[in-house]
């Protein structure tokens, strides 16, 4: 080591005497580098929170809306066996029907995977990641986004995205436009991935539209037509009785194959002012809509929030230009 440090000096010390004896010309090529330094500024990628390889990875999965939450856990397993069989993977915990990085419900699942240790596996963290990414795009019946914890995002609302921004406005149809139009761009730029939103269409629903100027012919009111339709497809307590110390409910409700689809509703009658039976297809119409299960709000304002992934290579950088065009 001495060796080294006396062979050090022994160039260090012309150098010095050189600079020492033109200081003028010393401090000129100084400055000079200086501000040819500065263009490497322009010419070397910008990242502001580098991804680094901590063995873990989280995976979140939402299946439609719809699915219970045995469709979820049987997608769910699906996933933990793929996992299971790489030899990269040394453990993982899983959760059906929790609430975690902006997820919650039935229909949704998370995932917690261990790696094996940095040597003893051969490919890096986001290359499993990529791995595991590209095997879950051919999953059929859930979107699944596989997230890495060392380079999300600090100020975030949803856990585990590198990239978040929302969209604002009053008028929510317009925003809901905007913000699909939004997530086909960026999922078309090749520079963002794992690309969705917290705009979740719920479970259709039949909508009652009531004619009232029939309704009024008939003499049947809003509140006779919502009374039946509650009672026939809800069911209510219309009695009691007490057996033996027990109380027992009498609840009235039609049959299965009678509220199996909207059509059946039509087939309903409601009572009328002059005590006849008048079907439900005369006073209304029935339209099948899409719910929205929440509007969400940031600052007082109606807002649908974006939430992405770095492809590889890519950097913040390259999602500003992106996201901003």
């Amino acid at each position: 080591m001495l060796a080294l440090f006396a062979a050090i000096e022994r160039w260090y010390r012309p150098w010095l005497e050189r600079s020492l004896r033109f200081p003028v010309w010393t401090l000129v090529v100084a400055v000079m580098l200086f501000f040819a330094s500065l263009g490497l500024f322009f010419a070397l990628p910008k990242e502001f929170i580098s991804a680094e390889d901590q063995s873990r990875l989280q995976l979140r999965l939402d299946a439609p809306s719809s699915a219970n939450l045995e469709e979820t856990d049987r997608l769910m397993r699906q996933v933990e066996a793929y996992l299971l069989d790489r030899k990269d993977v040394e453990r993982i915990y899983a959760n059906v029907g929790g609430s975690n990085f902006g997820s919650a419900g039935s229909s949704s699942g998370n995932m917690f995977i261990t790696l094996v240790a940095r040597d003893q596996r051969a490919l890096s963290q986001q290359q499993i990641q990529g791995e595991i990414r590209r095997w879950a795009a051919k999953v059929a019946g859930a979107r699944i986004v596989v997230q890495d914890p060392s380079a999300q995002s600090f100020t975030g609302q949803r856990q585990g995205s590198q990239i978040e921004f929302s969209l604002r406005g009053d008028d929510w149809d317009g925003l809901v436009a905007t913000s699909r139009l939004t997530l086909d761009r960026l999922r078309a730029s090749g520079v963002l991935v794992d690309v969705d939103s917290d705009y979740r269409i719920g479970r259709p629903e039949a909508r009652i539209d009531i004619n009232r100027g029939a309704a009024q012919d008939l003499g049947v009111s809003a509140n006779d037509i919502a009374t039946t339709v509650n009672l026939l497809l809800g069911g209510n307590r219309i009695a009691k009785f007490s057996d033996s110390g027990r109380r027992l409910d009498i609840r009235a409700r039609s049959t299965v194959d009678q509220r199996q689809r909207p059509e059946d509703l039509l087939l309903y009658r409601v009572r009328s002012a002059t005590g006849g039976l008048v079907p439900l297809a005369s006073l209304a119409d029935i339209h099948i809509v899409p719910t929205v299960q929440a509007i969400l709000r940031r600052d007082r304002s109606r807002a649908i929030t974006i939430t992405a992934n770095l492809a590889d290579k890519a950097t913040r950088e390259d999602a500003a230009t992106v996201i901003t065009a």
